[in-house]
C-alpha cells in the first residue's frame, strides 16, 4: 500500500492509484484472477496435436498462431498433469488469438524435438512460422500475456530476403531500428521501446544474420542494434552502450547519452537549472516534504534543446503557481496550500504511476496533485500554464 511516510512509498506506485482516485473497483489484478478461475470452471480439453496435424498446420502457412504444451504422460510426470490442468483454462481467454494446442511427446518425440522442446512441460508459440519458447511459470494470466505480447508485437521479424522490401514498403515514413541476434527471445527493454514508439520509429528483428546483413549495418558482433536515417535508406548508425531502456531511447531520439553527473548526484538533464526553491520529490524525501497532500511539477529529461526549454518553461510556470498558492486566503477555515514539488520523468516508477491515470503509456503528464494519506490523485497533461494548474 502506498503512505507518504514512507521511504520506498513514491518509488512504489502502481496503477491501483487511479481506481482508487477515481472511485472505481479494485485493481484489475484481482479482477483478471477472478476471470482467469471462472474461466477454468468451465475450460473444456484442448485439441490433442499428434504427427500429422503438427505437419499439416506448419505447411498451411495461414498465418495463425498456435500455442502447443508439448508434455510427457501425465501418469509419469506431476509437472506435466498441472502443466495440463491450467492448458483447460486458456482456450476461452485466448479466442480469436491463437489455438491452444497440446502434444504428447512421450508418443511424438521427434515432432517435439522439431519444436525446439528440451524438457517437459515446454510451452512453445507457433507464429508467422517461427518457433518461440516459453521460459516463465505456466499460469493462466503468465501464458497469455506472454502469447498477447508475442503476436501482437509491432517488431517485424525479417531476414536478408525480405529486408529492402520492408525499408521500402512497411516503414511508412517512421525511422527504421533493427536488432541483429541470435537469441529466441527480444530484449525487454527493445520491446518495451517499440511498444511505446511505434508512431515514430519502425521496429524489427533479424535473428538469422548472414554476411550479408552484417555488412549492411556494420556489425562487427551480436547482438547489435542499427538505426537508420531518413535522409538514406543505406545510412545506419549503430548503438554502442547496454540494452537499458532509458540509453537506447536517448540514442533512438538522436539526444547525447545522459551520464554526467550533477547536483546530488542526479544526472544532466534531469535536474532543472532553476529551482526557484520548490523541492525535489524522491523517496528520500517524500516522507519529510509530503505529508498530507502534493502538487507535483513532472519535468521532462533530456539533454536537447527542446528538452531543456520545456524544463525552464515548467519551473517558471512552477514559480508562478508557488506564488499564487501563497497568498493568504479570506477564509479563516481555509485548508492549508499543497506542498508544491518537482518530479522529473527520469524516475520512472514515480511518473508512470501518475501517467497511468492520465491514459497510459502516450499519456504526458505535467502536473499531479496526490492526496497522500487518502491515497488518490488527480493529473494534467501538457503543456503547463498556472492558468491550467
Amino acid at each position: 500500500t502506498l503512505d507518504g511516510r514512507q521511504v520506498h512509498s513514491v518509488e512504489r506506485f502502481n496503477s491501483g492509484l487511479c481506481w482508487r482516485a477515481l472511485g472505481m473497483m479494485p485493481g484489475w489484478g484481482s479482477r483478471v484472477a477472478l476471470f482467469f478461475w471462472l474461466v477454468a470452471l468451465v475450460g473444456s480439453d484442448p485439441v490433442i496435436l499428434d504427427g500429422a496435424k503438427l505437419q499439416k498446420l506448419r505447411a498451411a502457412g495461414d498465418g495463425r498462431a498456435y500455442l502447443v504444451l508439448c508434455h510427457a504422460t501425465p501418469f509419469n510426470s506431476k509437472e506435466s498433469e498441472a502443466a495440463l490442468e491450467v492448458w483447460k483454462a486458456l482456450e476461452h481467454p485466448l479466442a480469436g488469438i491463437a489455438d491452444v494446442l497440446t502434444m504428447n511427446c512421450d508418443d511424438f518425440p521427434m515432432e517435439c524435438h522439431m519444436l525446439q522442446a528440451a524438457h517437459f512441460p515446454q510451452v512453445v508459440l507457433l507464429v508467422g512460422g517461427e518457433v518461440l519458447l516459453y521460459s516463465g511459470p505456466i499460469t493462466s494470466k503468465a501464458l497469455y500475456l506472454f502469447a498477447n505480447n508475442n503476436i501482437f508485437s509491432p517488431v517485424a521479424q525479417l531476414n536478408s530476403k525480405n529486408l529492402e522490401w520492408w525499408l521500402r514498403s512497411e516503414t511508412e515514413n517512421r525511422i527504421p531500428v533493427f536488432l541483429l541476434h541470435d537469441n529466441l527471445v527480444l530484449p525487454v527493454a527493445y520491446s518495451a521501446l517499440a511498444r511505446s514508439m511505434y508512431k515514430t520509429h519502425a521496429f524489427a528483428e533479424i535473428r538469422t544474420v548472414s554476411d550479408s546483413v552484417r555488412a549492411k549495418f556494420g556489425a562487427e558482433k551480436l547482438p547489435a542494434i542499427a538505426k537508420g536515417h531518413a535522409e538514406s535508406d543505406d545510412k545506419f548508425t549503430l548503438y554502442d552502450g547496454e540494452f537499458k531502456r532509458r540509453q537506447l531511447r536517448a540514442f533512438l531520439l538522436g539526444e547525447e547519452e545522459i551520464d554526467s553527473e550533477a547536483q546530488d548526484g542526479w544526472p544532466a538533464g534531469v535536474v532543472p537549472a532553476e529551482a526557484y526553491g520548490i523541492p525535489h520529490l524522491t523517496a528520500q524525501s517524500a516522507a519529510s516534504i509530503c505529508e498530507a497532500t502534493c502538487t507535483i511539477i513532472f519535468l521532462p529529461d533530456g539533454v536537447s534543446s527542446a528538452a531543456i526549454r520545456e524544463r525552464r518553461q515548467r519551473m517558471e510556470a512552477a514559480r508562478d503557481l508557488s506564488k499564487a498558492l501563497a497568498k493568504p486566503s479570506k477564509s479563516p477555515r481555509a485548508a492549508p496550500p499543497p506542498k508544491l514539488v518537482w518530479a522529473s520523468q527520469y524516475q520512472s516508477s514515480l511518473y508512470g504511476a501518475f501517467r497511468d491515470c492520465g491514459g497510459g503509456a502516450e499519456a504526458h503528464v505535467a502536473l499531479a496533485v496526490w492526496k497522500v494519506k487518502r491515497n488518490r490523485a488527480a493529473v494534467s497533461p501538457a503543456p503547463l500554464s498556472v492558468e491550467t494548474a
